[in-house]
């Protein structure tokens, strides 16, 4: 009969303190950062609130590029704002998600699955999936991230390591180590189809 007290009680528990959290993140989510992204010179300032995550960890850059379903030199064409930033809620309100779709112009495709034909005439949506943006309750436009992500910026060109994630959609692999700007770089249209298909 103890027993049975202690497995009602852990659950009431745990709902008390999930609420006190949802309550604290609730006030607090539009000041929760002391700075302001300018990164992305075309957008509005941003207050932004990083989150942790939790990543496998991988030990060459050999298992890396195994690891990743598609690579590809691309390019965003809409500015971050302009994007489609998703946002998941749980039944209680609070976020349980986050994500942005990115539009990309390829330019280059290094690797793709022989099921998956890439059209490099057409755009082509990508998941960034450690960042979005939302209006908090002031009505101030904050940018969710995790572990200090930056989105991929219009007008620059980058190395892009993708994995399929549970809905057939094609995501940014283990956060920054998935992209890296070739600024520096200029990728011919004439050399854009150098994939090789596993």
């Amino acid at each position: 009969m103890m027993g049975n007290k202690k497995l009602l009680f852990i659950p009431i528990l745990l709902t008390i303190v999930g609420v006190m959290l949802l309550m604290f993140n609730y006030t607090s989510l539009g000041t929760f950062s002391s700075f302001e992204d300018k990164s992305n010179k075309n957008d509005e300032e941003l207050k932004v609130v990083s989150f942790h995550g939790n990543y496998v960890e991988i030990d060459s850059p050999e298992t890396f590029y195994e690891e990743s379903d598609i690579v590809i030199i691309a390019e965003p064409i809409e500015d971050f704002l302009n994007r489609n930033h998703v946002l998941t809620y749980s039944d209680d309100g609070s976020i349980e998600d986050y994500f942005t779709e990115t539009k990309v112009k390829i330019k280059k495709v290094l690797k793709s699955p022989s099921k998956h034909e890439i059209d490099l005439e057409n755009e082509y949506k990508i998941i960034e999936p450690a960042v979005s943006v939302y209006e908090n309750h002031k009505d101030e436009k904050v940018k969710l991230v995790t572990d200090s992500y930056m989105e991929l910026e219009k007008g620059t060109d980058y190395l892009i390591f993708l994995k399929e994630n549970i809905y057939g959609e094609y995501a940014v692999f283990l956060n920054m180590l998935g992209q890296y700007s070739l600024a520096d770089k200029t990728i011919h249209q004439d050399s854009r189809r150098e994939s090789s298909r596993n």
